[in-house]
């Protein structure tokens, strides 16, 4: 059977909208940000407690990076930029389609 488009408006539908647009602000400031500058506060308690950061530290220099194009730089800041940069992309784009009440399943 193939998959068919329903329409549902869920009762909390303005919390999707505002999770999309605090997703897209992050990411805005993060590529607007200079990845190559010295950065004066971190939000990250991991970098404030451990000398070499946590798993995560370097993710939004990734980002930054790859806003630039710099690929090579964004692998070397870390390797996980560009398929975290990929996950937060998908999840916007399922929270507005979700926000539009646009739900696709299979009916059985």
């Amino acid at each position: 059977m193939a998959n068919k488009v329903y329409f549902h408006k869920p009762t909390n539908s303005k919390s999707y909208l505002l999770e999309a647009a605090l997703w897209v602000l992050g990411v805005a400031v993060l590529a607007l940000m200079e990845p190559t500058g010295k950065h004066a506060f971190s939000f990250c308690p991991f970098s404030w407690v451990l000398e070499q950061g946590c798993p995560g530290c370097g993710l939004g220099h990734a980002i930054a990076f790859l806003a630039r194009g710099e690929l090579a730089a964004s692998w070397q800041s870390h390797p996980l930029g560009v398929p975290a940069l990929v996950i937060i992309c998908y999840r916007v784009a399922v929270l507005v389609r979700l926000y539009f009440g646009l739900i696709w399943w299979e009916r059985a």
